[in-house]
């Protein structure tokens, strides 16, 4: 019996999250050598759809949806350590849901935005030469601005 049990979280769907995580962590590991992958792959083909529905949700909601799901997420840990506190479910099942849920934040970080970390750099996308600073001519410029 506990064979199967342990079959069950370690290959069932209690697993899904926390294997979701592991290739997420792959991508990132692939994205952070390759950034021309990550901006011609995530940037420009997934990204986009994921900012537009994003986008789309946000302008029909009152408040972030950000901010929403950290209050939700706060309420679900504090209910959760409640139940485990009052021993409502046993403590082995507290850490795998602690585990899952900070697996499934992981996850949705990257894909809603954290791949575009490894992207290739603003003055290679536009296509500018870095330059060093000129503070001679940044004071005309602050004097210009001031006038």
């Amino acid at each position: 019996m506990a064979k199967n049990k342990f079959r069950i979280i370690f290959f069932g769907w209690a697993a899904l999250p926390i294997w979701l995580a592991l290739a997420t962590f792959g991508l990132t590991e692939l994205f952070a050598r390759h950034p021309g992958v990550t901006e011609t792959v995530y940037s420009q083909a997934i990204y986009p759809p994921i900012a537009f529905l994003l986008s789309f949700l946000s302008k029909w909601i009152a408040f972030s949806v950000d901010d929403a799901f950290y209050a939700a997420l706060a309420v679900f840990l504090i209910v959760l350590l409640l139940l485990a506190l009052f021993r409502k479910i046993k403590f082995g099942i507290f850490i795998l849901i602690v585990i899952q849920t900070l697996a499934i934040c992981y996850v949705l970080f990257y894909w809603f935005w954290g791949f575009n970390y490894y992207r290739t750099g603003i003055n290679d996308r536009l296509s500018i030469v870095k330059s060093k600073p000129d503070t001679v001519q940044f004071v005309r410029v602050f004097k210009n601005l001031i006038d």
